[in-house]
Parts: C-alpha cells; structure tokens; sequence
C-alpha cells in the first residue's frame, strides 16, 4: 500500500507492512530516529533560505547603486515608474525599504522654530519688565531655547545604500535653493535674537546690581561712579569735628548715640608707685536705642606736652569718704537709653606744672571733644581749674633726632623718626627671672595722635629667639609700663621703655620694629655681659 509504503530511503521499514515485517523494533528508538532526520532536514532548508535571501539582497544592492549613480538602471532592470507631477531633483523611488524610509518626508514637529522663537521672546520681554532676581532665570531661560533653536535639522539625501549621497550626484533644484536660503534666514534671525538676548541679560543684572548698592550704604562718607568719571571716584571724607567741653559720639550702624560733657578734673590719692594722679569726670547721656558704654563710643586721653598720660587703677580700701564719686569700672559699664551716668577714669601726672590737654575721641577720630585744666593742690578731691583748650601752650618742638630712622607710610608720607636709644640689663622680675630693658626715642611725624605700637610690631631677640616682655614689679627711675601704647600729639617726641625677660645674661640682643608685611623699620643691637 502506498500509504503505508516505504517513507523513505533509509531502510526503514513499517512495521504495517505484514508481508515483509522484521522483528519487533523498539517504539523509542523509532522516535530517536525520527527525531533527528527531522532537525537535519530543517538545518539543510534554513541555510538554502538564507543563501538564497543574501542573493537577492546582493543582486538588489547592484541595481540600486548602478541607478542613483549613472542616472539609467542596469538592461535587465526597469526604471521605476516615476510620477510626472513629481518635480525634478527629488528622491527616485526604490524597492529598497531603508532608501524610501531616508526619502519618506519627515512629518511636522510638534515644536516648530517660530513657536520656539515666540517662547524666548515672550521671556525676555518678561524679564524686561520685572527687572529683579527672577529675570535672570527668565533670561537665561530664552538663551537655552535658542540655543537649541540653532541646532536646525540637515536635508536628508540617501543613495541606494543607505548612506548619503554624494555630492556631485546631487542635482541642483530651485526647491534645494530655497531650502538653503530659508535656512540662512532662520541662522541670521536666531543670531540677532541671541544678541537681543545677551544685552537684555546686561541690562537686567545692571538693575539687580543697582538696586543692591541703593540698600547697601556705608558707615560714613559717601562713594558715587559714572561712566564718565574715568576712575575718578567721588569720596567724601567726613571733616574732623572739635567740641569744647560737650559733643556727641555716634555709631550710625548700631544706632549708638551719647552725648558727653567733661565737667572736672580733681587730685586723686596716689597710685602703687607713689606717683600722683588726676581724676577726670564726665557725664554721659545716651541718647541712642542700644545700651552702650563709653568704651564702645570712644577713647578718653589725657596729655601733657603732647605725650599721653597712662591710666591707672586708684585702690581706695576700706576708706569710702575718699574719692567718693569714683568709679574706676564706670567707663565699661553699660547706660541704658534716655538714661545718664557720671564717668570717672583716673591718670598718672608727668609732672605738677604742666596743663592738661584732655580729649575725648570716636575711634574714628572723627569727633572730638576738648578741655583743659590746671594743674591743682596735692590733695585728694582737691578740684583743678577748667580752662579752654585754646589756653594750652604749644607741643615743644622736638629738637633730639641725632641717630634716627625715618618711617613712612604705604604711600611714602613720613610718619615717625625713631631710634633704639639704650638695651640694658633691667632688675628682675618677682619671680626672680633676669630682665633686659630696651629704650626707643621717637617723634611724631604724622597729623594724628599715635603711639609707637603703631607702627609695627616691637620685638626683641637674643640670639635670634624672640624674648618675652616682662612685668616689673620694681622698675628703675624712667621707666614707664605700658609707655608703647601711649598716644603722641603730631610734633611731640616721647620716650618709650620695654621689658623683656632673659633666660641668660650673654648674649647678643637685637631690638626692632617690624611691619606687618615684615619689612624691619628701625633695629639696634648691643652685646649683654
């Protein structure tokens, strides 16, 4: 039977055929059998379909690529069938899917340029009109859209191949003129809008900027600038005011605000060195919103000869009758607003004959306010004369200057002559440690009231090695702690001593001063034992 017949070649036999049935063969192994004729046979036929497709794909290639570059396909090809209402120039039709896919004409987007361009100017006219902190991000905003504005698509032109046609295949067209045309315009456009946006930018952070500077003032004087001032800037320093007897001190800043009236001067007892003082007395009223005392407003020196006298501490003890009205702490304590105190501070007299030059000055030096007194009696409480400031004999002129150095200024004014008058060998301290005392000679040169820690920083070195100052407990006749830091009227000339302590007596000690970019303004050195 042919249904039943042989299946194939192989001698396999049916186990239907009766007439020639073999033995009995196993079911499973038939399936096995069966099983791998099967995938064989598939094998065969997938590498004939594919050899067959890579023909066809080759044989394609070559009659797309002899049309689009010689213009005429191949004898045994026809032309494909161009429509005649299709103009000139434009993509041919092809059999290719990925050509007609290049040639398929892209479909509207979604953003086109002038919708682009209407956003980025709408934002700018926005920020115009704000002019705040907020119209920087608009700008900025616009400056991204037509940045990516000008990322305009290229004209898609594909051979057979897939990949672009060359150019001397490309036939010209009015329709390619125009796109190139059009698409100059679109640059240019987008290249002024740019510029619109860059100077809308400018003028929007010039407002942001003025309108910072109008908030922000300052302290004192006044600064203004043009285009047209070519670096000429318009600082108006505030002129130095002098009060006699009563003034105000103001901080604008922190709204501090006191009046001040020196209203006498009396003999106070006599301090720990057996010196005799002065004791000078204020009154203050605040006049501001702010608690504040009269060593945050300013800086009360008393002068005699133009050189300044040092402050001291009056132990009065047990003894309250005796300067009853002073205070030593009353010049850092705190005076409510509308609220008035009397202030006392207590000075070491130079000398019992010579006046008192008393001031009273902001740390600016701006304001100042003035009295004199004459010199009184030796007895505590014992009142000295007010006279007017304008009564006080003139700063002696310095006539000592053999030896000195010259100090200037950063813009070279001369400011000081000093000199390192004497390094010798002082006591010892209390606790026994070996002293070297360095003495400096100098004169003012400047307009204002300085001292010598002003110009720099005093140091002395043994050997090399900076020493440490030092406190006597038992100074030498001459000597004056603290005398560094004490002011000096312009002209005056004043002598300063310091103490240092010595971990040997041998030595070279070099003395000097030093400005704070390390620049060594004046030095002197002498040899110890």
């Amino acid at each position: 039977m042919g249904l039943f017949g042989n299946r194939n070649t192989d001698d396999y036999v049916s186990p239907f055929d009766v007439d020639e049935a073999p033995d009995y063969v196993d079911p499973s192994t038939v399936v096995e059998r069966e099983s791998q004729i099967d995938a064989r046979q598939h094998q065969r036929e997938e590498r004939r379909r594919k050899a067959q497709k890579r023909a066809e794909h080759r044989k394609q290639e070559h009659i797309e690529q002899a049309y689009y570059h010689t213009g005429q396909p191949p004898a045994s090809h026809q032309r494909p069938n161009i429509p005649p209402s299709q103009p000139a120039g434009v993509a041919r039709p092809t059999t290719n899917p990925v050509v007609n896919a290049a040639n398929r004409p892209k479909p509207q987007t979604k953003s086109p340029l002038a919708a682009k361009l209407g956003i980025a100017v709408f934002l700018l006219v926005v920020a115009t009109i704000l002019g705040n902190t907020f119209s920087a991000l608009l700008v900025i905003g616009a400056v991204i859209i037509l940045i990516q504005s000008i990322r305009l698509p290229k004209p898609d032109a594909a051979n057979g191949t897939g990949r672009p046609t060359p150019t001397a295949s490309r036939t010209p067209s009015a329709a390619s003129s125009r796109t190139t045309s059009s698409r100059r315009t679109v640059t240019v456009a987008i290249t002024v809008a740019v510029v619109v946006a860059i100077i809308v930018a400018a003028s929007v952070i010039g407002v942001i900027m003025a309108q910072h500077n109008t908030s922000s003032g300052s302290l004192r004087g006044s600064f203004s600038w043009s285009p047209d001032d070519d670096d000429d800037h318009d600082y108006t320093e505030p002129e130095p005011e002098t009060f006699e007897r009563t003034g105000t001190l103001a901080d604008d800043y922190d709204d501090e605000r006191m009046s001040f009236t020196i209203t006498r001067a009396y003999a106070g007892i006599h301090d720990d060195l057996d010196a005799r003082t002065v004791v000078i007395e204020l009154e203050a009223s605040n006049e501001g919103s702010v608690a504040t005392s009269l060593s945050s407003m300013g800086d009360l020196e008393v002068f005699q000869n133009g050189v300044g006298l040092r402050d001291t501490y009056l132990y009065i003890g047990d003894d309250a009758d005796v300067l009853a009205g002073y205070d030593p702490s009353a010049s850092i304590n705190e005076i409510l607003p509308d609220a008035t105190a009397t202030i006392t501070m207590a000075y070491t007299l130079r000398d019992d004959t010579t006046p008192l030059d008393v001031r009273l000055s902001d740390y600016s030096g701006d304001t100042t306010i003035r009295s004199a007194f004459e010199i009184g009696e030796d007895t505590p409480e014992a009142p000295f004369t007010q006279i007017d400031s304008s009564e006080l004999p003139e700063v002696p002129e310095a006539t000592d200057t053999d030896g000195m150095t010259t100090v200037r200024d950063w813009d070279d004014t001369v400011i000081a002559d000093v000199r390192v008058d004497d390094i010798a060998l002082g006591p010892q301290t209390y606790e026994g440690q070996d002293t070297v005392i360095v003495t400096y000679r100098w004169i003012n040169r400047s307009d204002d009231p300085i001292s010598l820690s002003w110009l720099g920083d005093i140091q002395a070195l043994l050997d090399g090695t900076e020493l440490e100052t030092a406190y006597l407990s038992e100074p030498p006749t001459g000597y004056e702690d603290g005398s560094k830091y004490l002011s000096v009227l312009p002209g005056a000339q004043a002598t300063v001593t310091i103490a240092y302590e010595l971990p040997r007596t041998a030595g070279t000690v070099n003395a000097r001063i030093v400005d704070y970019d390390d620049t060594v303004l004046v030095e002197g050195s002498s040899e110890l034992g």
